[in-house]
């Protein structure tokens, strides 16, 4: 070394360092391989299931290696075992305090990501020695690197009660164990969300300047001691009324903080950050007029929302977390909420996406009936039989397609109407589809007619 001398050590605690920093680095390693190619969600089972069998091997191996490690540098000997149960249970013979940080670290992880041990197929959740003896043991092991080439096997398997986030938040346990920091996900993420948001932006007070230090004192208030931690703070502000603190440098330094916070790369972090956007209970008007259904497709787990005469609007399914994913079918220029806390916001959320009301005008009379589709878009041709009776059209008419949420619309065949979205009243101009109608069959019906815009006034037929 420059400057100085390499202390001196004996060769035994020249090993055991050697050890621990080639462990740390192998955990650490491993951690940017899982971070680098994290699982993506497909539709095809046989590939989410080549994803996990391609990662959580390693991720085993790391953890094996990080509790062989703890061991060896308190008893100096090694087990031979892959057995991830056994390993931690000679850990807590010998090094009781180790055992406990990751007992609690795992439950600490397991609440992080909100599993509920009591739900049907979460029971591993309830403790380490319970998930470590479900996904932890040797034959598990040995089933999820030979499933490829190996026999189909017998008996439970363990995948289905595996989760990456918590092996890998394992091995965050394990990492922070070996360089003596005990730090658990939720005080990682804490730890980050305070310095994005107040240690990065070196906050400063400018002399006789009372307005802004009041309200540094307010910001660091709220972020620091309002809530019971800095995660609090910030959901707590994400879902207010205004992300403002009333003053334009504050404004300014949360904002910075909000925007790099939201560029972590830390999973768990951007789980937290993901989970920030999901629907509140109760957020989605519930609409009088359309009652969607569920067709499962898994029982309480993964289903289709239709309409009554069973036009798709989308799917919905249960995350571990235990909110409700939500998938709308077709394109939009609406946003997409990536998930509703509570089912019923989920099934809203995509009636009020994929439908909309319009009025219809039958002489003097109106009525406001909702039809599926996307408002951005109304009305849409129906290119099938633009071309069917070319002679009976003028060239300014099209044949459009409306269909209604149900067959209530009580239209005919040779009714003369007049069609608009109901919310562009409050607009300058409406899009009118005026025309007849020339086909019905149930909720759908054809209209054969023009498109105009007029301005905000009463619509002639």
């Amino acid at each position: 070394m420059l400057g100085g001398y390499l202390p001196i050590m004996d060769d035994e605690k020249v090993t055991n360092l050697m050890d621990a920093y080639i462990i740390e680095n192998s955990i650490e390693d491993v951690l940017t391989i899982l971070d680098s190619a994290p699982i993506q969600l497909d539709l095809m089972p046989e590939r989410n299931l080549v994803q996990l069998t391609n990662r959580i091997p390693v991720a085993h191996l790391a953890i094996e290696r990080g509790m062989k490690g703890l061991l060896k540098r308190v008893e100096g000997g090694q087990e031979e075992t892959h057995s991830l149960g056994n390993l931690y249970s000679s850990i807590k013979n010998v090094d009781p305090d180790s055992a406990d940080f990751l007992a609690r670290a795992f439950k600490d992880a397991v609440e992080f990501y909100g599993y509920n041990p009591k739900r049907s197929g979460f029971e591993q959740f309830k403790s380490l020695e319970e998930y470590f003896s479900k996904v932890g043991g040797k034959k598990a092991f040995d089933a999820l690197r030979y499933w490829a080439i190996g026999d189909p096997g017998t008996g439970e398997t363990a995948i289905k009660f595996i989760s990456p986030p918590i092996h890998r938040e394992i091995l965050c346990a394990l990492r922070s164990l070996l360089i003596s920091r005990s730090e658990t996900t939720s005080s990682r993420v804490d730890s980050q969300i305070l310095f994005a948001m107040w240690d990065r932006r070196h906050i400063c007070l400018t002399n006789g300047d009372e307005e802004r230090k009041t309200a540094i004192e307010l910001y660091r208030n709220w972020l620091k001691n309002e809530f019971e931690s800095p995660r609090a703070a910030l959901w707590s502000k994400v879902h207010s009324a205004s992300l403002s603190f009333g003053h334009e440098y504050i404004d300014q330094v949360f904002k910075e903080g909000w925007d790099d916070i939201q560029q972590a790369e830390d999973p768990a972090v951007k789980y937290f950050i993901h989970k920030l956007t999901y629907l509140p209970e109760g957020s989605q008007p519930q609409h009088a007029d359309a009652s969607p259904v569920i067709d499962w497709l898994q029982q309480d787990l993964y289903g289709q929302v239709n309409t009554p005469k069973g036009t798709c609007l989308g799917f919905v399914q249960k995350q571990p977390d235990g909110a409700w994913a939500v998938m709308p079918l077709g394109q939009s220029a609406k946003p997409i909420a990536p998930a509703a806390w509570k089912l019923k916001d989920a099934k809203n959320h995509l009636v009020d996406r994929q439908t909309f009301k319009v009025t219809v005008k039958l002489g003097s009379d109106s009525k406001q009936l909702r039809v599926f589709g996307i408002q951005d878009y109304f009305p849409e041709q129906d290119f099938s039989q633009a071309s069917s009776n070319p002679d009976d059209m003028n060239p300014l008419e099209q044949i459009f397609k409306l269909e209604f949420w149900d067959e209530g619309h009580h239209l005919s065949v040779g009714d003369a109407l007049a069609v608009f979205p109901s919310a562009e009243m409050e607009q300058g101009f409406i899009t009118i589809l005026k025309g007849k109608v020339i086909g019905v069959d149930e909720q759908s019906v054809t209209v054969k007619g023009t498109i105009t815009a007029s301005l905000n006034e009463e619509v002639p037929l």
